[in-house]
C-alpha cells in the first residue's frame, strides 16, 4: 500500500528535478516540431510548437503555484504540478479523470477511424479528435472534481 506525504521535498533535488524535466520536454517539442517539419503535413509542426510550450508553461505555472502558493494552489494545479503537491482527494480526482478519459477515448478513436474510411478529411477529423480528447478530460474533472 502506498503512503502519501505532504512533506516538501528538498528544494536542491526539487530545482535539479524540475530543470531536467522542463529541458527533456523542450527537447521532445523540438525534435517532434522537426520531424514534423520534414515529414508532415503543412503547418503542422507549427501546430505541434504552438501546442508543446503552452503545455510546458501551464507545467511551470501549476507547478509554481503548488510549491510558493500551496494556500492558493487549486485542486488541478496540485493535481498537475510536477512534484508530490497533491493530496489522497487529487489524486482520486486525477485517477477518475484519467478512468473516465481512457474509457471514451477507444470508442471515439474507433468512430474517428470509421469516418476516416468513408472519406472525410483527415486533418478535420483529428483535431476533431483531439479537441473532443481535451474537452472530455476537462468536463471530466470539473465532475469529478465537484463530486469528491
Amino acid at each position: 500500500m502506498m503512503t502519501h506525504s505532504k512533506s516538501k521535498p528538498n528544494p536542491k533535488n526539487a530545482k535539479a528535478a524540475l530543470t531536467a524535466a522542463f529541458a527533456a520536454g523542450t527537447a521532445a517539442v523540438i525534435a517532434i516540431a522537426l520531424v514534423l517539419r520534414a515529414y508532415g503535413p503543412g503547418n503542422m509542426w507549427k501546430g505541434a510548437i504552438s501546442g508543446g510550450v503552452a503545455t510546458l508553461i501551464i507545467l511551470a505555472i501549476v507547478t509554481w503555484r503548488s510549491a510558493k502558493r500551496p494556500e492558493k494552489s487549486t485542486t488541478a494545479d496540485r493535481a498537475t504540478a510536477l512534484w508530490d503537491a497533491a493530496d489522497e482527494r487529487d489524486l482520486r480526482i486525477r485517477t477518475n479523470t484519467a478512468a473516465i478519459l481512457g474509457y471514451l477515448t477507444l470508442p471515439i478513436t474507433a468512430l474517428a477511424a470509421v469516418v476516416l474510411a468513408i472519406g472525410v478529411d483527415t486533418e478535420m477529423v483529428m483535431a476533431i479528435l483531439i479537441f473532443l480528447q481535451i474537452g472530455i478530460a476537462i468536463i471530466a474533472f470539473t465532475v469529478e472534481n465537484r463530486r469528491n
